[in-house]
């Protein structure tokens, strides 16, 4: 018998093979269930909510997670299959086995690195990162403004 949490896993996986093969980037919520994954941690998802709920206990049974104490994981944005690019950050929260939040949710901001390498006319090569947009294409700028600065290269850390 196929469990609503494994059905939206299916279509979660299945989305995710399709984007790699189109070259499209994953979903935001295909990269968390992959990274969680990859640290042994199953997310599951009944195909109604816009969250995933990962069981406190790992031995709990896919269909009997919502019966039972686990983590809700969800964007801000009233999505979890997006592109990464409008990914506004993750909230989590505690609930019980009855479904309700136990304390308050947790907030994390979704931080985009760029790596910046500075070209200096003498040759010279400086690298750095920063954590948002705004102050890449500050950087982006630099030639225009510092003569020694032959170029700048922005790019995905």
């Amino acid at each position: 018998m196929t469990t609503q949490s494994e059905t939206a896993g299916d279509r979660a996986d299945a989305l995710d093979q399709e984007n790699r093969a189109t070259g499209v980037t994953p979903a935001a919520g295909a990269m968390l269930r992959a990274a969680l994954a990859g640290r042994g941690i199953t997310a599951h998802t009944d195909g109604m909510n816009l969250s995933y709920a990962i069981p406190l206990d790992a031995a709990t049974p896919a269909g009997e997670v919502y019966a039972h104490a686990h983590l809700a994981v969800a964007d801000r944005a009233p999505s979890i299959e997006h592109d990464p690019a409008t990914h506004t950050g993750w909230v989590v929260a505690l609930l019980d086995e009855t479904g309700d939040m136990v304390g308050g949710p947790l907030r994390g901001e979704h931080i985009v690195t760029k790596k910046i390498t500075i070209f200096q006319a003498d040759g010279e090569v400086v690298e750095t990162t920063v954590s948002d947009d705004a102050t890449a294409r500050e950087f982006e700028e630099l030639p225009l403004q510092v003569e020694r600065i032959v170029r700048v290269d922005v790019s995905d850390d």
